[in-house]
């Protein structure tokens, strides 16, 4: 049905085109007809004959102000049209006068459309394929100026006879011969049209299509055949085609036509074959939403989805959107499919949702996993506390061993002291290995908050303490900061029964430390050596140690 509706519309066309081309051959022929008619002395048949030839231009005129799409081939193609019928205009006016000057001065204007044509021509074939602003290369402008001055050498041929001359010495359109001048504007027209129509063929891009595409070489070769011949003064040329002006109108015509019907020329025909094949669903509407033309492929539509098509876009189904545009005189819809797209859609949900349960799971694992690294990493930092805080936690359970079996008081209370001491160590040095582990480095400022703590608790035990700790620059490394607080313990720990009294000063430059303590006790802290092997310790004649350690066994300097 489809197929049959289609045939049904191209032979439509067809006729409709084979109808007025054959009403265009009517008209020329009954233009013929008249003028082999002796007609002489009937200024009316000459007339009508003119207006025939005037009406058909004239109706081409306006169609080519229809069809042609683009701006500036339609602006040029109006023009070359226009200049047909003035060229006609001049030709009924000299037809009806008998003043030879005035006869002949109308036969010097033919030169305005015989010149100008071929180079509208010219600039029409140049505008084809271009958008629509495009305007004309401001070189080919120039090719006006060769235009008009053959145009004024012919208007002033009178003067001085270089494009026509007169053997009888009587200025006549009937007894002349061709002068240089004429050759130079015959040259001029033809490069003129034959380069519009080169240009015109070559830049054809629809593929398979260069042999049906010459079709408008046929009136183009005729034009110039006829031409050569009417110049040559064949007999039977001018008795078939005696009217120079109206053959040359109807090639120029027909050329132009053809390179429209071809293509080659963009047109809005054809646009109803193209909305009879085309494989989207449209439909157009009037005003009131009445249908009154469908695509071949299209489906039923209700007016209450095209009323709300107006607003917005609508889903009929599934898989089908409604779309809708106003024109002039109603309204376009279209169906478009979404299929596709829909199948891509579900297909991206189901895929989504695998990808939210993987998704889960994933970040299931990765909780779990997180979890077990943390647990892990806490496991060794205590297992490291442990062990770097072994020595201290076997004392502190001594000294708890010897408060349960102490009722001295005074006693009680020293071994409470040295708990306290020894406890706040393991909580500091604990805390530092944490920060270590959190931070991966520890300040000067975590060391002064250590040795400011235990200093204060020293004297629960009656030792008077004081830390001094001051850095410029870039810090020691984390580990040395570390030590430091050990060989303080250390200290400490190796007196805490005899110390009276103790002060550190702590100081790092650029990164190398020193650490000097002075300690007042009974013990022998040369003993420490074995654990800090670069310590210095040295006992003065007062029983005070003063010890010194600093990085690569040398001091550093202060400022």
């Amino acid at each position: 049905m489809l197929c049959e509706g289609r045939v049904k519309r191209v032979t439509k066309i067809r006729k409709n085109d084979i109808l007025v081309g054959t009403g265009v051959l009517l008209l020329i022929f009954l233009a013929m007809f008249i003028r082999y008619v002796n007609i002489s002395n009937y200024l009316f048949l000459i007339i009508l004959r003119s207006l025939i030839y005037i009406g058909l231009f004239s109706a081409w005129f306006l169609s080519i102000r229809k069809r042609i799409i683009q701006t500036q081939v339609r602006h040029y193609l109006t023009v070359i049209s226009a200049l047909m019928i003035v060229w006609l205009l001049f030709r009924t006016v000299k037809f009806c006068i008998s003043r030879g000057d005035v006869a002949r001065h109308l036969w010097y204007l033919y030169y305005i459309p015989m010149l100008f044509i071929p180079l509208f021509s010219l600039f029409v074939a140049n505008s084809l394929g271009k958008p629509e602003n495009f305007k004309l290369p401001g070189w080919m402008r120039f090719l006006y100026i060769p235009t008009a001055l053959l145009f004024l050498l012919v208007i002033t041929n009178d003067l001085h006879q270089f494009v026509f001359s007169f053997p009888s010495g009587v200025f006549s359109d009937e007894n002349y011969v061709y002068e240089l001048g004429y050759y130079l504007v015959i040259a001029l027209e033809f490069i003129c049209a034959a380069c519009a129509i080169c240009i015109i063929l070559a830049k054809c891009r629809i593929p398979y299509s260069k042999t049906y595409f010459c079709l408008p070489l046929v009136p183009f070769i005729i034009l110039l055949l006829y031409c050569f011949a009417y110049v040559k003064k064949i007999y039977w040329v001018r008795m078939l085609a005696g009217d120079f002006t109206v053959s040359l109108c109807i090639f120029i015509a027909a050329t132009f036509e053809c390179c429209i019907q071809c293509g080659l020329i963009q047109s809005n025909i054809g646009y109803e074959d193209l909305f009879e094949s085309t494989t989207i669903r449209i439909h157009l509407a009037d005003s009131n939403f009445n249908i009154y033309r469908n695509s071949a492929s299209a489906s039923t539509l209700l007016k209450e989805d095209m009323q709300k098509a107006v607003n917005g876009t609508v889903k009929l189904d599934k898989s089908t959107l409604l779309k809708c545009h106003r024109i002039s005189s109603g309204f376009v819809f279209w169906q478009e499919d979404i299929s596709e797209i829909t199948d891509i859609t579900e297909q991206l949900m189901i895929t989504q949702e695998e990808l939210r349960d993987t998704g889960d799971i994933l970040k299931a694992e990765n909780e779990q996993r997180a979890l077990q690294l943390h647990l892990s990493e806490e496991n060794r930092l205590y297992d490291l506390i442990e062990e770097k805080t072994s020595h201290q936690i076997a004392v502190l359970s001594s000294l708890l061993e010897k408060l349960k079996h102490t009722d001295d008081i005074s006693a009680a209370r020293k071994i409470l002291g040295k708990i306290v001491v020894i406890g706040t160590y393991i909580k500091r040095r604990s805390n530092l290995i944490f920060v270590l582990g959190q931070k991966r480095a520890v300040s000067f400022e975590e060391l002064r908050l250590c040795l400011n703590e235990s200093a204060a608790n020293l004297k629960l035990c009656g030792t008077e303490c004081k830390t001094s700790v001051s850095f410029f620059g870039k810090q020691p490394d984390s580990e040395k900061i570390i030590m430091i607080y050990d060989l303080f313990e250390a200290v400490v720990e190796q007196s805490l029964d005899s110390l009276s009294s103790l002060l550190l000063f702590a100081e790092s430059v650029d990164g190398r430390f020193s650490v000097n303590i002075c300690a007042a006790c009974k013990s022998d802290l040369s003993l420490l050596k074995s654990s800090f092997p670069f310590l210095k310790a040295e006992q003065d004649d007062d029983g005070i140690w003063y010890l010194t350690l600093s990085e690569g066994g040398e001091p550093a300097r202060t400022r």
